[in-house]
């Protein structure tokens, strides 16, 4: 019998979502144009919704909730990728250029062809060339992964949480340095302390934050993303060559420092603002120990009680 715990959503998400929606539907009717659209749907509703599906309990809330985040994101994500081009057109044009373990894999797949759209095809063969740089950074990085989490185990076993979280660290770190990687083993050896950097990242940073600042980082965003990240801008960097005036590369680097701390300002001031927003009262949130339980917020036809 299904727990008596399920809060409702009738009065909280159903009318805001509906409200937003119609907001959208407007802004879209008046400001929006489309040119050449090709987004990263297989990556967003099918990667990151089946990440958390090994959860035996939260299947329904990982792949409906996140299919529901992405659905209203995207649209958000036009508007505020186009605000630049309605200032001073008067439309926004959609374009490319302005956009348990399957997820994983769908992740992986699609990684070279989203990486490959963060540079130019000049010279020409760029483009193939960031498609196998991401290719080879990914299979170092896996591999990487699976040796590390067995070393590192104590009885020697594979961790297939560590690996989920830390097979994509090589795509990440190839992504943000992909504009001074130009030979195959300068991504190689990316992905691989990339993977090292993750999987290190995932067994004792993750219990420190617990310990120290009392968060838990769920879906493992700092060592997937956070730390390849900065890997990847350190590498970019240091290694530029195209910068011969000592003036343009002070200036380059002042510009990359300012965009890393205003990133990382933008992310912890938001989080925060997120996290407050999700301990409102309003939504009335389940407790702690009844997280990742679909009864929560499903219904399961099964388990009603016929009379």
């Amino acid at each position: 019998m299904a727990p008596q715990y399920a809060p409702s959503l009738r009065s909280r998400l159903g009318p805001l979502l509906l409200l937003i929606q119609i907001v959208f539907i407007v802004i879209f009717a008046f400001y929006f144009e489309v040119d050449n659209f090709q987004d990263v749907n297989v990556m967003v509703f099918l990667g990151f919704g089946f990440l958390c599906t090994f959860l035996v309990r939260y299947g329904f809330s990982a792949v409906g909730l996140n299919f529901l985040v992405a659905v209203m994101a995207a649209q958000w994500a036009l508007i505020l990728n186009g605000l630049e081009s309605w200032y001073y057109r008067g439309k926004i044009r959609i374009n490319l250029r302005r956009y348990c373990f399957p997820g994983v894999l769908f992740l992986w797949m699609f990684f070279p062809s989203f990486n490959s759209v963060l540079v130019d095809d000049y010279p020409h063969g760029r483009k193939i060339g960031a498609v196998c740089s991401t290719y080879l950074s990914l299979a170092v990085s896996a591999a990487t992964a699976v040796s590390v989490t067995v070393v590192t185990s104590p009885q020697g076993k594979f961790n297939l949480v560590q690996i989920q979280s830390s097979i994509l660290a090589g795509g990440v770190a190839v992504g943000v340095a992909m504009p001074v990687v130009h030979q195959p083993w300068e991504a190689m050896t990316l992905g691989f302390v990339a993977a090292v950097m993750s999987t290190l990242g995932y067994k004792y940073l993750k219990s420190h934050m617990v310990h120290v600042f009392q968060c838990c980082d769920t879906c493992s965003v700092l060592s997937t993303h956070g730390l390849p990240g900065l890997l990847g801008w350190l590498t970019q960097f240091l290694l530029i060559k195209d910068l011969d005036d000592h003036t343009m590369a002070i200036r380059f680097a002042i510009f990359h420092i300012t965009s890393l701390f205003i990133t990382l300002s933008l992310s912890l001031s938001t989080g925060i603002i997120t996290g407050i927003l999700l301990k409102w009262k309003f939504w009335r949130p389940p407790q702690d120990r009844k997280c990742f339980d679909d009864q929560a917020f499903w219904e399961f036809p099964h388990l009603a009680v016929r009379k």
